[in-house]
């Protein structure tokens, strides 16, 4: 996503100011580390490839703190992530 968030054209999307980061609740930023994202296509051939899911080579608490980081640093919000939100929504999952 580039060394300041400022994301990389055609591979991976910006972080820094990035919707995700910035919403109240960091429920969705969650669901993406824990289960990635699929290549997308938009109009013109622009891409953003894959992610790949985190779920099995992060804990929990090390998700909690990559998602608290990252939305403090580009998304603006300074409420940490909590490790039962991580649980919550990885038990949701299943």
């Amino acid at each position: 996503h580039g060394s300041k968030g400022e994301g990389i054209p055609n591979v991976a999307p910006a972080m820094y100011g990035n919707a995700t980061l910035a919403m109240d609740t960091a429920q969705n930023l969650i669901r993406v580390v824990l289960n990635g994202i699929p290549t997308q296509t938009f109009t013109g051939n622009q891409r953003m490839y894959a992610m790949p899911p985190f779920a099995h080579e992060l804990s929990d608490k090390e998700i909690a703190d990559l998602s608290t980081w990252m939305r403090a640093e580009w998304g603006g919000q300074a409420a940490a992530v909590t490790i039962d939100q991580v649980q919550g929504i990885a038990r949701a999952a299943r």
